[in-house]
């Protein structure tokens, strides 16, 4: 009975190994197709891209990120979160969803800003 369940569980394993394999393989495909895997900016079609215009951080005068305006009374009570560290916002406070758009105006260093309580808000100064 050992061996026929042996032969069973290759024979699903590997099957699923196979299934994975094709659907990697299709979904590489298909990405390329809709431009989901290229480097550049949509064309006037919106389905395909240009893959001679990369695309590069977008050059903000100003820095762009932004707070839940939590209300704090000291410093340590807010902290920057987001997938880009956009975000200020109280410690007790449950992370957001953000979109990880890696945007250079995000750079809190650069700009010279700092998350802090603020007037008793979370916010950047």
């Amino acid at each position: 009975m050992k061996k026929g369940r042996g032969r069973f569980n290759l024979l699903f394993f590997g099957g699923i190994a196979i299934i994975l394999v094709v659907a990697i393989i299709v979904l590489f495909v298909k990405g390329q197709e809709f431009g989901f895997l290229k480097e550049g900016v949509p064309s006037d079609d919106n389905n395909s891209f240009d893959e001679e215009t990369i695309i590069s951080p977008e050059v903000s005068e100003e820095f762009c990120g932004i707070s839940t305006e939590f209300y704090c009374d000291v410093d340590e009570d807010c902290m920057i979160a987001g997938c880009t560290s956009q975000v200020c916002q109280g410690v007790v406070e449950d992370a957001g969803a953000t979109i990880c758009d890696a945007r250079e105006c995000y750079d809190s260093a650069r700009y010279g800003v700092y998350c802090q309580c603020v007037e008793n808000k979370c916010g950047w100064n």
